[in-house]
């Protein structure tokens, strides 16, 4: 009876540690959050802006990674672009619309770009809003996900001067 015992309790304490162990795609998106900040890009999770459709096909709904950069001498009014049909459009729900992206490709990096779903220029900060590719933090892959996210970095420093030229 005793090593009955014994089993189960070993049983429920390794089944305890297999429970504290990360998955792989959790992982993935650690590394993938690790080389961004490597980099000088801002990732961070949070709700789902209400002016972008979510994971739940509802506006506002869930949670999504927003990857940012700020730049330190610019000075931009506020504004929020939707990506449609693989452009930019403005979404002049919150702020006066701003046309310096309107109609232009999303040129970011093919592991990035389908996934994003909108961007947001305040004062010195500019963001994306995108569902993270798990494919881009395997370990793998690491060196052509830092060489993406130096591009997102880049394309972010673009997009904000000519939001901020307008």
């Amino acid at each position: 009876m005793g090593i009955w015992i014994a089993i189960a309790i070993g049983v429920f304490i390794v089944g305890s540690i297999m429970g504290l162990k990360p998955s792989a795609r959790e992982t993935m998106r650690d590394n993938l959050r690790m080389a961004a900040r490597r980099v000088g890009v801002q990732p961070k999770l949070v709700a789902c802006p209400n002016w972008i459709i979510g994971d739940t096909g509802e506006r506002g709904k869930g949670m999504m990674a927003q990857y940012g950069v700020v730049i330190e001498d610019a000075k931009m009014r506020p504004c929020d672009y939707q990506v449609i049909e693989g452009k930019w459009r403005p979404f002049t729900g919150h702020y006066p619309a701003n046309f310096a992206l309107d109609n232009r490709e999303v040129d970011l990096p093919a592991s990035i770009a389908t996934t994003v779903k909108g961007l947001s220029c305040k004062a010195n900060f500019v963001c994306i809003y995108w569902q993270e590719n798990s494919q881009l933090g395997m370990k793998s892959e690491l060196e052509t996900t830092e060489k993406d996210l130096i591009m997102l970095k880049s394309k972010l420093h673009d997009y904000a001067k000519l939001v901020q030229n307008n």
